[in-house]
């Protein structure tokens, strides 16, 4: 979805949510969290255009072309497997933020994390949902809800018996600990889907 196609249909997107329930009805679903744009992040960047979006270079228009974060929030309906778009939320990173009022412009700025608390008791009402899932970008101590499971950056430290361990120090395996005071499962995998590299995840299933 490019840029000025997400800008001209936000108001049809209002209907989504609506649209979903009528499909997975009162079936269990996990809410699936992440956020995208419509150009890889790691292309060449221009930090802020005109219209107050990160510029990069597309290889496929071989031009700088304007990019737009999105928060994107899915639902999986455990009973079919299928998985459905729920909202889609525009907005403005912090670095670009932080341009634009240098330049003295008036900015309102919402993260990506307070977008998704403020719609996550909408979905929670709307919806049977039995779980979260986000990345490591996500977690902090307002989104280590019940029933959520998030990724762990390697340098992350937890508490196991009363000691501040980086969860990049344990071996693969199960374990109770801490994390920003919160009880969680870690779960520690080597050679995640033989990639050759570590995934740390947590989850908050069982705590009730």
């Amino acid at each position: 979805m490019d840029y000025m196609t997400l800008l001209k249909n936000l108001d049809k997107i209002a209907n989504l949510m609506k649209a979903v329930k009528n499909i997975v009805k009162d079936h269990p679903v996990l809410l699936i969290i992440d956020d995208t744009h419509d150009h890889k992040q790691y292309a060449r960047a221009i930090p802020v255009s005109r219209n107050a979006t990160q510029v990069y270079y597309c290889k496929v228009h071989k031009r700088y072309e304007p990019a737009i974060q999105i928060l994107i929030i899915t639902v999986k309906d455990l009973k079919t497997n299928e998985t459905y778009i729920v909202s889609i939320i525009p907005y403005i990173p912090q670095k670009v933020v932080e341009i634009l009022k240098e330049r003295g412009e008036k900015v309102e700025f919402k993260t990506k994390i307070q977008a998704y608390l403020e719609i996550l008791p909408i979905l929670e009402e709307e919806f049977n949902v039995v779980g979260k899932v986000f990345d490591s970008w996500y977690v902090n101590s307002k989104t280590l809800l019940e029933d959520t499971v998030g990724e762990l950056k390697a340098n992350a430290r937890v508490v196991e018996d009363g000691r501040h361990v980086p969860v990049g120090e344990f071996p693969q395996g199960e374990y109770l600990v801490e994390y920003l005071g919160i009880p969680v499962k870690l779960l520690v995998v080597d050679d995640y889907k033989g990639y050759g590299r570590r995934k740390f995840e947590y989850n908050t299933f069982y705590i009730k």
